[in-house]
């Protein structure tokens, strides 16, 4: 069995809170380069699990098989991000959406993963409007509640940055209005909220809110959270 991965960047203090789903799936054509990559990623080498994508890469270009190249050159956009090459990330994922069909929804989970990498290489490239789009399309091609809050939280995180607190606040509303039942998803976008609150208005007392997160985490065992 093949293994198939989409790599979310971990969260960074509150910047970006995403998770790191893992799928499976049989590739089109054998590729034990592709399988080596993933042996390295889960053994923390990153240069080496790089290297060995950008070797599957080719094998699958010359196998023909879009879709494998496809794969290997979104896990390597988001490794790129991942360690601070943010041209690098968004150079890679600009390539990726090359061999993407977005006609096709069984490469959904491929392209939304790919957009939100570009949505975060462009942020901190500090390319606001072309993030914002980004962030969108990551959105419009995720079929799954927990993906596209992921992504809405990103988006809501950006205009938190530039200052336009009413839009994050909307953003963060519409996560807790849900009613999810991720608890880590809700513990994030309420602990996000009321940081946006008190950045609107420093006397703004957020700790009840804070205090209801850092619970939820506990409970979660989300130590990073």
């Amino acid at each position: 069995m093949k293994r198939l991965s989409i790599l979310l960047l971990l969260p960074l203090g509150l910047l970006f809170s995403c998770s790191k789903p893992q799928l499976k799936e049989k590739t089109k054509k054998e590729n034990p380069l592709y399988d080596k990559a993933f042996e390295y990623r889960e053994l923390g080498r990153i240069d080496s699990a790089f290297s060995y994508f950008n070797q599957a890469k080719d094998l699958f270009l010359s196998q023909r098989d879009s879709l494998g190249a496809a794969k290997c050159l979104v896990n390597m956009g988001i490794i790129s991000t991942d360690k601070g090459d943010n041209f690098g990330g968004q150079e890679i994922s600009l390539n990726a959406l090359k061999y993407l069909d977005k006609t096709d929804k069984t490469q959904y989970p491929f392209i939304h993963s790919n957009y939100n990498n570009l949505g975060i290489a462009t942020f901190k490239l500090a390319d606001y409007l072309n993030a914002l789009k980004f962030y969108d399309l990551a959105i419009s091609f995720s079929e799954n509640l927990l993906d596209k809050n992921l992504y809405l939280n990103n988006k809501a995180k950006l205009y938190q940055d530039v200052k336009n607190y009413q839009a994050s606040l909307k953003i963060y509303n519409q996560i807790l209005s849900q009613n999810s039942k991720n608890q880590r998803e809700y513990a994030r976008a309420l602990s996000n909220l009321a940081k946006t609150k008190w950045l609107i208005n420093p006397n703004y007392s957020a700790e009840t809110e804070f205090l209801k997160a850092l619970k939820i985490r506990e409970q979660e065992k989300d130590l990073w959270g």
